[in-house]
């Protein structure tokens, strides 16, 4: 049963990934699976070539922490990091995951864009909650020049501590 359940999940959450092994890490410290793929011929060379290997999301640790990080204070956070050309958002609530995406962003405004529209259909309280970004931000001080207009409390977070 837990077989077909998990077939219908993947079915469900991961449409059209044709070539694509899904996987997925359970993390116990937050009471949360993470799903990902990997391509199906790396996939087989890689568990053809070590004896028991273990593929890890790399959002996996960087869920853990976050969700570490919202719980310090009575407010939802979003985290938006940066990392190439996309960037991950999350919004916890007390310390629960609420919502966890990432999105191709071409320039300042695609990231601005997908920033506030999450921040909006979140329900995301614009003088309370919170707005920290890390990684490697493009345009920073552009960036959060214009997010003030819309955001009070915005953050930036060092590199080295996500």
């Amino acid at each position: 049963m837990a077989g077909d359940s998990n077939k219908i999940t993947r079915e469900i959450t991961k449409v059209n990934e044709e070539g694509k092994k899904i996987l997925y890490n359970i993390l116990s410290r937050t009471n949360m699976v993470v799903q990902f793929s990997i391509d199906k011929s790396v996939y087989q060379i890689l568990t053809e070539q070590y004896n028991n290997v273990h593929f890890y999301s790399s959002e996996s640790p960087l869920l853990e922490h976050l969700q570490e990080r919202s719980k310090r204070r009575e407010t939802r956070k979003m985290y938006a990091i940066f990392l190439t050309s996309k960037m991950h958002l999350f919004i916890y609530d007390n310390g629960k995951l609420q919502f966890a995406n990432a999105f191709s962003c071409l320039d300042i405004n695609d990231a601005l864009y997908f920033m506030l529209q999450a921040w909006q259909i979140q329900g995301l309280d614009q003088r309370k909650d919170e707005l920290t970004l890390g990684g490697q931000i493009p345009a920073r001080d552009s960036i959060v020049a214009e997010l003030h207009n819309y955001i009070q409390q915005v953050y930036i977070i060092n590199p080295s501590s996500v």
